[in-house]
Parts: structure tokens; sequence; C-alpha cells
């Protein structure tokens, strides 16, 4: 019997069928054959067959998706193709909101430090060396303002990978790192690839490459992008902004509990030289006019001294609370030796979007415009290597 594990976990069986010789223990159709005319046994199904419940065939698949996905990593790295980690060629920060998600690897953001009013940048984002499935759109017409009106299946791969990246980047700042247009270039401006710097602008960042059937589309900007921090982190700032409340409560000269905790908080956490505190104004503007903003207050009982604060000071709260996470996603995104898309926290859980996708089962490690590149520079195939030509993605 030649058997083996398939791409998609399925069984393929060749010469002689599972079911001829093990009918009483299978159990399944033999009606199915594989692209290459083999007969085609499903796991789900044998797994089915052999008492297995649905969330459990669903664990495993995804253990072997996730271990698929580290061994695919670790012959990116040792083969040397991976991002490298002690590289010089700095990248560009930005801290940005997301407007829009078009599907799981694909969004458009807006530059919150960068532009002024009624001046806003805003671009499209493509998520970094993964890649997940394209989202099938029924289209049904359009409303009166000229918005097009589509209906998507929620039960696809692509549905549900484009509702993870909703879910991870509504209602907060991201960071996103994105490498320079041309590498060999380097700005020698201090500070130009921080966020908010003049140089810092998409005119400087890779872009994907674009097919021949859409060179008239919208350019997207390749990213790694951090969205979440560590759950131990997590309780480390928020247990930082409640304190810095609850200190404010008890104090007999607080007159205005919002502004004397912005300011405290500004002070406190950031050094005057830094982004977060030179653009913090623009960036608790930001948060405080989305009507999503994600909340983090969380109040047991009316015996919790928090318990009493007006909306607005609860709204305040989870503004400072994701100006702390913002904070703590730059510094992870400017570390160095860098952190690469595919790495993980100390508790665990994965540090970028990128990798949480593909550690979730809703992406695949895309590896084609990793292999192009060359000596810091990205070649085109069949072209002259001697050519420094923009990041490329098929």
């Amino acid at each position: 019997m030649d058997a083996g594990l398939s791409f998609n976990q399925g069984m393929v069986v060749g010469r002689y069928h599972s079911k001829k010789l093990l009918p009483g223990l299978l159990a399944t159709r033999s009606n199915v054959r594989s692209a290459e005319g083999h007969m085609y046994i499903r796991t789900d199904d044998i797994m089915k067959n052999l008492g297995w419940k649905e969330k459990e065939i669903a664990d495993v698949v995804r253990h072997i998706s996730l271990e698929n996905a580290i061994v695919h990593s670790q012959i990116l790295k040792y083969s040397g193709i991976s991002p490298e980690k002690t590289t010089l060629n700095e990248s560009f920060k930005a801290i940005v909101k997301v407007t829009h998600v078009v599907d799981g690897d694909t969004f458009v953001v807006q530059d919150v430090l960068s532009g002024f009013a009624g001046n806003d940048i805003t671009y499209k984002v493509r998520l970094e060396g993964i890649n997940t499935s394209e989202l099938n759109k029924f289209n049904t017409g359009e409303l009166s303002d000229g918005t097009k009106t589509a209906i998507i299946n929620e039960n696809t791969a692509a549905s549900k990978a484009k509702k993870y990246t909703e879910n991870s980047v509504k209602g907060k700042l991201i960071v996103l790192r994105i490498n320079p247009r041309n590498p060999a270039n380097i700005i020698s401006v201090e500070g130009a690839y921080e966020p908010g710097a003049e140089q810092n602008t998409p005119e400087n960042y890779a872009k994907a490459f674009k097919g021949s059937n859409y060179v008239d589309s919208e350019d997207r900007y390749m990213a790694t992008v951090f969205s979440d921090v560590s759950l131990i982190e997590y309780e480390k700032l928020y247990n930082s902004v409640k304190d810095l409340f609850l200190l404010e409560l008890e104090s007999e000269f607080s007159i205005d509990l919002v502004v004397s905790t912005k300011s405290k908080f500004k002070q406190k956490k950031f050094f005057p030289t830094s982004p977060m505190f030179i653009y913090f104004d623009k960036m608790y503007d930001a948060l405080n006019v989305l009507s999503d903003i994600k909340e983090h207050l969380v109040v047991t009982s009316s015996s919790d001294p928090l318990y009493n604060l007006t909306e607005d000071q609860k709204k305040h709260f989870n503004i400072l609370m994701n100006l702390a996470i913002t904070d703590s996603l730059y510094e992870k995104a400017s570390e160095w030796p860098i952190v690469t898309w595919d790495q993980y926290y100390d508790d665990g859980s994965p540090i970028t979007l990128n990798w949480q996708l593909v550690t979730n089962g809703l992406a695949k490690i895309y590896m084609d415009s990793l292999i192009l590149q060359k000596n810091n520079s990205l070649i085109r195939p069949g072209a002259d290597e001697s050519a420094i030509l923009e990041r490329v993605e098929y």
C-alpha cells in the first residue's frame, strides 16, 4: 500500500485501496481520485469513522499546519533566504490606523503622524512573507451613494482570515515595519526612518510587484505588522495605567482626572525625544475619534475604585492603554537584532500579525518574493543581476 499525507492533510492511496484492505475499519467512500488518478481518502472521514469529534480533527489539522509552517521557516533561515536579523539596513516604522480591510493579508491604512488636515497619507499594505486565500465576492450592485455591495461566504478560509485580521487591527493603532524601496540608498538624515519623519512616506517604501493584469491597480507596500503584545506585557501595561488612575483618585490635589492623568502618563512614559512623546497629541486625537476604540478597562464590582468613572473617563483610560500598547509595539519593531515576522514572545504567542495568521492556519508562508532577494537587492527573474529593483511578489 502506497500511502502518504498530502498537502491538505488527506491520504492518497496508490494501486491497492485501503478500503478494500480494511473495509470494516475505514468504511469510507472510494469513488474519489486525486489529480494523478490515485484513489483518495480524506483523513477527516477516516477519523470521523474512528470516533473523532470535529473539534479534535480541527485541532490535529491545525497542529500539523503549524508544524509545517515552523519547518518551512527553519528551512528559510538555514538556507540564508529569510530576513537577516543582524542587517545594518534600516527599515521604516509607521504608526497607523486601519481604515479598510481588503482581505486577510491586505488592508488600507492612514498614517496618523504624517500629513495634515485634509491631506492625510493613506496607502494599501500587503503583509510580508505570507499569503491568505483569495476572497470570492458575489457582486450585488450599488447603493444610492455609489457604494458597491457584495455577498461573501463567511465559512471560507479567505473570509475567516479577513475576519481575523479585522479583529486584530480595529479600534487601535498598529505599528508597521516597511523595508526601503531601494536598500542601496541610505538616508543619512537623523531619524529619517522613524514615525512622522519627513522622509517616512510611501514614496520611499518597498512595493509589491504587480502582475501583467494589475499594472493599473493601486500600489501595495510590503510590511511586517505589529498589532498585539504578549499577555505578560499586557498585564504589566494595564496595571501601570490603572495605578496611575488610582493615585489621582486618591490625591487631594487632583481637579480634573482626564487632564492630570494624560499629562502624567505622557511625562512618565516617554522620553522627550521619542516619536511617542513628540506626536502624543496626534495619536491621542486619532484614537479619541474612533467610534469602535478597543476597550481595556475591566471593572469587576461596585467596590472597584474605578467603578464610578464617567463615560469620558472610561474612554480616556482605554486611550491611554492603547497608547501604552502602541509604545510597546513600536519598541519591539525597533529592536536590533531585528524581530523577524515569524518569531514568538516569551509566552509562546506570535509577535507579528503575519505569523499569527500562519500559526492559526489562516495563511501560508509565501516564499516567492523572499527567494528573489540577493545581496540586499531584489532581482527580477531573467533580468540583469546588477540591476536593483523593488521588492517583488507574485
